[in-house]
């Protein structure tokens, strides 16, 4: 009979496989899709992939809730938006080379940046935030949701949707929309097992929540975006890539956070998450002038992936109290 420990660590290898599957088909199909209905990619990647990819910090922050943990999802939700704004990115470029930023995104894509720069320190300025911040949050996420849709057809980006693989057209060209929506649930399912059997194995090891929530279920919350980042690279679709990093840090930071506050039993607070602060300014000023330069450099990029190495490490090292 298998442990817990070998059974949760086959249930991970298990979701990430199927994350890995999903993901690379539901890139393809949002390309096609793009190019059929003559949609930017951009607001593609910052609404629709933004809500599955927003998924796991979404339900982690109800699940948090009814277990009155609610600290373990605030420290989820903010040190995602660091690793999905700053790491994510930074990692692919890493990974997969210098990435070049098209001329009709940088005006937009500084204005996202600048939109989840003016979220994430508004809201540690804050600090503690009420049920009735709560409730304002997320209109403000279905406001500009509005904004995001009337952009949609704004530019067609057909060659970038062009580079998607030829034979997904062919084969799903009547029934695209219905292929990438099985996709898109399938991923939401295999990001929920690789996310379940993750948290389990970190139960096993009895990690702080404090901890837990801004280190282990971030990074185990933003899987979805660091494998679509990859598969959208690959097709040097990097205005879906940047759309959905970008989206996914404003559907967390104002809408599931905004949730929680709203579902809490008592106000949330920021405080023990504000070591965040000084990573980001930093990640944001790096991302920022890489889009004003339209080009995020692989040397740029690595620097930006050693920032959320560093922050877990500080992190760590808090825990065991040397800091």
């Amino acid at each position: 009979m298998l442990s817990p420990v070998m059974l949760y660590s086959l249930g991970t290898l298990f979701g990430l496989g199927g994350l890995w599957y999903s993901s690379e088909r539901v890139v393809g199909a949002s390309l096609v899709i793009a190019k059929r209905f003559s949609l930017n990619t951009l607001v593609i990647g910052a609404l629709f992939m933004a809500l599955v990819t927003g998924l796991p910090e979404f339900l982690l922050s109800i699940i948090s809730v009814f277990n009155d943990a609610a600290q373990i999802s605030v420290g989820d939700i903010m040190s995602s938006n660091f690793i999905d704004t700053v790491v994510v990115v930074g990692f692919t470029a890493m990974v997969t080379g210098t990435m070049r930023i098209k001329s009709h995104y940088q005006r937009h894509l500084l204005g996202l940046l600048g939109l989840v720069a003016l979220v994430m320190f508004g809201l540690f300025f804050i600090e503690v935030i009420h049920p009735l911040m709560g409730a304002a949050l997320v209109v403000s996420y279905f406001a500009l949701t509005a904004g995001l849709w009337y952009f949609r057809a704004a530019t067609a980006d057909e060659v970038e949707a062009m580079e998607v693989e030829h034979e997904v057209e062919h084969k799903h060209k009547d029934n695209i929309v219905s292929y990438g929506l099985f996709y898109f649930v399938l991923l939401a399912v295999f990001t929920q097992i690789a996310l379940y059997s993750g948290k389990q194995l970190a139960d096993i090891f009895q990690l702080p929540h404090e901890f837990l929530g801004a280190t282990v279920f971030a990074f185990a919350t933003s899987l979805p975006e660091f494998v679509i980042s990859l598969h959208a690279a690959r097709r040097n679709a990097h205005g879906l890539l940047m759309g959905n990093a970008l989206g996914a840090a404003l559907q967390q930071g104002l809408f599931s956070l905004g949730f929680l506050a709203m579902l809490a039993r008592t106000p949330i607070t920021l405080a023990p998450v504000a070591n965040l602060i000084g990573y980001m300014a930093v990640g944001f000023l790096l991302f920022g002038v890489s889009l004003y330069y339209r080009t995020v450099h692989r040397t740029t990029g690595t620097i930006m992936t050693l920032l959320g190495v560093v922050f877990v490490a500080h992190e760590g090292l808090v825990v065991l109290g040397w800091l």
